[in-house]
Parts: C-alpha cells; structure tokens; sequence
C-alpha cells in the first residue's frame, strides 16, 4: 500500500475512501484533538493540520453519505427532515480548534493549502499522485449543494455553524435561481 503519510510522528486516521490505512495510529476516522492527545500526548508538539469545508456544502455530502449508508433517517426523508435534525450534522470544530500548532486547510483550497502545510514539515507534495485519490465518495449527485436548501434549512445552517462561517468567512452560495 502505498502511503505518503507515514513517517515518524505522523498521526493520519486515515481513509476509506483511499483505503488509506491509518498510520501508527488504533485511532480511526473523524477524532476529536483530546482523544487523539490523550492517546498520544506527545503530539501536542506536533504540527497538526485539520480540513474545514462551507457547513452548507459539508451538510449536504452528509446527507448523501448518510442515505447512502442506510443511516439515521428513512429513505425517503428530505433533505429539509435531515436539517431538521441539528444532532446529525456535522458540527467539527469544537474537536480541532484548541489544538496548538494547528493550520486549517480549506476544502475548496485543498490542493494548494496541503501543499503549504506539507512544505512546512518537509514533504514534498506530488499534484499528480494528488489528482488521483478519489476525495468523494460518490454517494452525492453531481449538482450544486444550494439546490437542496429551502430558505429556513439555509438559515439554520447559518445559526449551527456561525463559528466556522465567521471565521473561515464562508457564505451561501446561491445558485437556486440558476435552475427556473
């Protein structure tokens, strides 16, 4: 397998998707920074970089991923049930935040700020190996994720994740009015 992660001190949890193994790590997935400092302490001298990507978007690509899954909410619940539903969406940066010596990498800038982040520890990024990992899961249809919101789910969107829209400065991107 081939992983460009793993090297001393790495941390990386991973990837399905990829099937990406974590490396020197039991942890898996989407782990807070307290688990992860409680397993490993000495990572708190780490570098450490966590990806954020605009609520609205991250919102809809958890729905997909969810009915996909079978998770959660019955096959015909609309995406306006799922908003409805503030528990399951994905409320990430109370994990990450706190951590010292953090850099967050935009997801609609994930090649270029991960080059950054890996240029700073000494990694040589490779675009073209990049260009080939699969970042979705293809569970999402192929359309703009404004499509799926009403006015209400954009604004309870907005009141969920003011922390990550104020400070990553996101916005709703209206495209809605693109399909009439």
């Amino acid at each position: 397998m081939d992983n460009h992660f793993n090297f001393q001190g790495d941390v990386c949890t991973g990837s399905i998707i990829n099937n990406i193994l974590p490396c020197n790590t039991t942890l898996k997935g989407h782990v807070p920074w307290d688990v992860i400092l409680r397993e490993y302490p000495e990572a708190e001298f780490y570098k450490k970089f966590s990806i954020e990507r605009n609520p609205w978007d991250k919102c809809v690509s958890l729905y997909y991923f969810y009915k996909a899954e079978g998770r959660y909410f019955a096959d015909n619940a609309s995406f306006s049930d799922f908003i409805s539903h503030r528990e399951l969406l994905p409320q990430d940066l109370q994990q990450y935040i706190n951590a010292p010596n953090l850099t967050v990498v935009l997801w609609e800038r994930l090649a270029e700020e991960l080059e950054e982040v890996l240029a700073s520890v000494g990694i040589q990024f490779d675009r073209n190996k990049f260009a080939s990992y699969q970042l979705k899961a293809g569970h999402r249809r192929d359309t703009h994720y404004s499509h799926l919101y009403s006015d209400e789910d954009v604004e309870i969107v907005r009141s969920i994740f003011t922390p990550q829209i104020e400070l990553f400065n996101y916005d709703f991107e209206d495209q809605r009015k693109l399909l009439g």
